[in-house]
């Protein structure tokens, strides 16, 4: 058994073994609310309409605005801030430590945040995803003075004394209750709450520094629009469908080009299919040196970091974090994982040197593998392919029936039917209907976005559960992820126990759906779609009394899991078949679209639904040990760097550059470019002293 089969072992047995603690949470996700056995039906059968409410049904709580701009952004920031610091200063000024407790300490500040955060959750979402840039900045901005009033208010040490003494106080709280105060009590802690005299002016300051490069690192990040332009000749192996999703645009000779966008899936589709080996390793090379300066901002951060660790009188962050046994204890374990794959790893690798010899490639050395060929290499292998037009032609056949939007219908209807949810699309008057300003496009932060509003099933008490974002289609200046969760109002009891009800959502950068032409799913962003809506039902069905424990806001060791679980759907066939559907039945011009690729009519179109081999061959890809090897390797690669990074000996940026560099292909066992200076962007600051 590989490493990711027993994480996925680990993950259903937290999300179903641990009922205790799971279950009196996530009401709809308890044991009993599960069909004893699946039910596989057909694309197409109607699955939802019993479901379905016959008209459209006013929620009870209205959907968020977003109608600021950046002025208000900003104010509205300011003005969250400052009422949060003066609701804590009231406390330290009206309670006494033998009087604290939780009711007069912890539940006014967590009654006024449960507001506060959904209103700041609104101003930063502006950051990622709007289009105007003004509003980017301020959101950015935005973020900024929250993370400056959260370090204030988590470092007060009056405050921190009155929470102590509530938590002694008390001897009666719930465990909910009980939990939200240690995690306060902790939080503080981690803030330097318990320091004094210069350690603690030495610690605000260190954080402060930390605290901008980390804002920086992901402000730069989210607004760099890198693109490679390559002629249609340099992508070869990619279909016309493919290509024509790509930006486009013409050269000094007037040829068209096609825009590779380094945030975005366009990478990993080249690294996947291009024949052509000089266009994968510039990809390749290029995608890990996307914003030059963040490399001397991971610098910084890493820095500050074991400043911080000095402060604490640890030798470095990774104890700090983990105690003193804990980082040798870490250590040892992803230093057995290389170990133990390592005979499977070079099997592998041989494999992957034959196939490439045999299939000769433009512009390659077929002597050598390299890092920036393993990605279609093992495509090959995972699917047993034997040459690569056959494979070229059975991955785009199989792709043919993952249409975005009909896909995304069909996985609702599967997640709705497991959980008992309905999924009721909220579109044109619909929408003015439920807006609080009676415009539609006000409860969205663009056009793109579709909302749902989420009912339960009629069993369940057909009451309303909450709502859903998704924002599914690339765009320029839109934070490039392949797939991210947010909840962007968590659900809880409010200060009279009426419940707030939960706001979700998902963003991914799938390519843009035209009336003419398809939008298709790869296998990767299929598992995607899978996973991040996982996410979303967890965040939906959760019930909790606090805003800070609900849905996704568990331990890190858990948050994955049920995620992690609800993707290896995937691994079903019949899960498979069913949500699959060919685009040439999704409408006319899909069709016609098909048609005049196809070559006319005297093509046979393909059946409406997958046959049994075409599903094989996703299984295959997805659930291939070739694959599971080389996830388990990328895990282990990021975990050595991290622990490396974090450990006493105190690092230069050249030498932080290098690591990465090195880690790859000690890790994957595939060539780089040479040297050791390729990755991260090292050439900024090749200086061997350590920066101050």
């Amino acid at each position: 058994m590989h490493l990711l089969q027993l994480h996925i072992v680990l993950s259903v047995f937290l999300f179903f073994g641990s009922s205790a603690r799971v279950v009196s949470i996530h009401e709809n996700a308890s044991a009993q609310s599960w069909p004893a056995e699946l039910s596989i039906r057909a694309h197409g059968t109607p699955t939802l309409q019993q479901r379905t409410p016959q008209a459209f049904r006013l929620p009870p709580q209205p959907p968020p605005l977003f109608t600021h701009d950046a002025i208000s952004i900003r104010s509205e920031a300011t003005k969250i801030t400052s009422e949060a610091e003066a609701l804590q200063q009231k406390i330290i000024d009206t309670v006494s430590t033998g009087d604290a407790s939780f009711e007069n300490v912890v539940q006014p500040v967590i009654s006024n945040d449960d507001s506060l955060t959904i209103q700041r959750n609104i101003l930063q979402i502006y950051q990622g995803l709007s289009a105007d840039a003004d509003l980017r900045k301020a959101s950015g901005l935005a973020r900024s003075i929250f993370a400056d009033s959260y370090a204030k208010i988590m470092s007060n040490i009056q405050y921190y004394k009155f929470l102590s003494a509530a938590l002694k106080n008390e001897e009666s709280l719930d465990k909910e209750s009980q939990g939200l105060m240690s995690g306060l009590i902790a939080g503080m802690k981690s803030q330097g709450v318990a320091l004094e005299g210069d350690s603690r002016e030495t610690f605000t300051d260190v954080r402060a520094n930390l605290d901008t490069n980390m804002q920086s690192f992901e402000t730069t990040l989210q607004n760099d629009q890198t693109i490679l332009w390559y002629v249609s000749e340099e992508l070869g192996g990619l279909n016309e469908v493919t290509l024509g999703s790509f930006p486009q645009a013409q050269d000094d000779h007037g040829e068209i080009i096609y825009g590779v966008q380094l945030k975005g899936e366009n990478v990993g589709i080249v690294m996947n299919l291009c024949d052509d080996a000089l266009t994968r390793k510039a990809t390749f090379l290029k995608s890990l040196n996307i914003v030059p300066g963040n490399a001397k901002r991971l610098y910084f951060m890493v820095d500050a970091r074991r400043q911080i660790s000095g402060i604490f009188d640890e030798p470095d962050y990774a104890t700090l974090l983990w105690g003193k046994s804990g980082p040798e204890t870490i250590n040892k374990f992803v230093d057995s994982i290389p170990k133990a794959l390592k005979q499977e790893r070079d099997e592998v690798i041989k494999r992957c040197l034959e196939k490439k010899k045999s299939i000769k490639a433009p512009n390659d050395d077929n002597e050598h593998v390299y890092l920036w060929d393993q990605d279609i290499l093992l495509s090959y292998l995972a699917t047993d392919s034997t040459d690569e037009d056959e494979f070229s032609r059975e991955y785009e056949a199989a792709e043919s029936y993952f249409p975005v939007l009909t896909t995304l219908g069909a996985v609702l209807d599967l997640y709705g039917e497991l959980f008992g949810l309905v999924f009721q699309p909220a579109e044109g008057q619909d929408r003015d209907k439920i807006s609080p300003t009676g415009k539609g496009g006000d409860i969205v932060w663009h056009p793109d976005c579709k909302v749902y509003l989420v009912w339960n099933t009629p069993d369940k008490g057909d009451d309303f559960v909450g709502y859903l974002y998704l924002d599914l289609f690339a765009r320029q200046d839109k934070t490039a992820t392949l797939g991210h969760a947010s909840l962007l109002e968590p659900g809880f009891k409010d200060k009279n126990g009426r419940r707030h009800f939960p706001v979700t959502s998902i963003t991914t950068n799938f390519a843009a759906v035209t009336p003419d032409k398809p939008s298709l799913l790869d296998q990767d962003e299929l598992r995607v779609l899978f996973h991040e809506l996982g996410h979303v039902i967890h965040n939906l069905v959760s019930k909790t009394k606090y805003r800070a424990m609900h849905g996704t806001s568990v331990s890190s060791v858990f948050v994955e899991a049920p995620s992690q679980m609800l993707e290896n759907l995937l691994s079903v066939p019949e899960v498979v078949k069913r949500i699959g559907c060919h685009y040439s039945y999704v409408s006319q011009d899909y069709y016609d679209y098909w048609l005049e690729e196809a070559g006319g009519g005297s093509i046979k179109r393909p059946p409406k639904e997958m046959d049994d081999e075409q599903a094989q061959m996703i299984l295959k890809a997805s659930a291939s040990p070739v694959n599971e090897i080389w996830q388990t390797l990328e895990t282990t690669r990021l975990a050595k760097y991290d622990l490396a990074i974090h450990s006493s000996q105190r690092m230069t940026q050249k030498a932080m550059s290098q690591l990465s560099c090195s880690l790859y292909e000690e890790m994957f066992g595939f060539s780089g470019p040479g040297g050791n200076d390729w990755g991260m962007s090292p050439t900024l600051n090749n200086s061997s002293e350590p920066i101050s």
